[in-house]
């Protein structure tokens, strides 16, 4: 019940993306499948008891906070996946590719005190990163996500990439295919999170950064005759 508590906190502490724009990328975390044969055994005899399988169906169907409260960060926006395991950001790709980057730090890279030029991973740290291409089967017509891990150029987070705040041993993507539907929406493949991912720390940790994704903050300064707008 506590990690549940701390869990609802997060995500409304620092809350969703607030975007409403026309066409937006959704991905859902989910708890990664790590019963152990003698689990399976065991539940499987539970759920042979009378009313035991109603039970355990509407455990399955509700919300884990295992998926909840897990940072991630897309051109320039910063959210949590809420207590279903959803992320949602702005579409702002030309096209649909996406680089997707898991590592447990950020390293911002500035021009001047107040221009950002990237974020990096730490030379040294491990990180993994993943491209992701929705294309279309030319035989079927069906369209389908290819994922392929990826190395990083000098180690720099491409600006429209995908990141994921966590360990890399943790968060489990998938490569090859996984069926998709045509959308102008992007709906990535299930990603899958592990037991151990530290949210907490990772909350606390997100405060330092969270400054490079305000929005940007306009000032007005009265003259004569009109307004001069001032740009933070």
């Amino acid at each position: 019940m506590n990690n549940k508590l701390v869990m609802l906190c997060i995500v409304l502490t620092f809350g969703s993306a607030d975007i409403w724009p026309t066409h937006v990328i959704n991905l859902f975390f989910r708890s990664y499948p790590d019963i152990s044969q003698q689990q399976t055994t065991k539940y499987a005899q539970k759920i042979k008891q009378p009313g035991q399988l109603t039970k355990y169906s509407i455990k399955g169907a509700s919300a884990d906070p295992q998926v909840a409260g897990i940072f991630c960060t897309y051109a320039g926006y910063n959210t949590v996946s809420n207590l279903n395991g959803q992320v949602t950001f702005p579409n702002k790709q030309t096209k649909p590719i996406i680089t997707i980057v898991i590592a447990p730090h950020l390293t911002p890279m500035t021009l001047t005190a107040n221009t950002l030029r990237h974020f990096e991973i730490e030379k040294g740290k491990t990180y993994n990163a993943f491209k992701a291409e929705r294309k279309q089967d030319e035989d079927t017509e069906e369209y389908y996500w290819e994922i392929e891990p990826i190395i990083l150029t000098n180690n720099i987070i491409p600006q429209d990439a995908l990141f994921i705040l966590a360990r890399p041993d943790k968060v489990y993507i998938p490569t090859g295919i996984t069926l998709t539907l045509k959308s102008q929406n992007l709906l990535l493949p299930n990603i899958y999170v592990k037991k151990g991912i530290m949210k907490v720390a990772h909350a606390l940790y997100m405060i330092n950064l969270k400054q490079f994704f305000a929005p940007v903050k306009k000032e007005f300064k009265q003259e004569k005759a009109y307004y001069l707008e001032l740009v933070n």
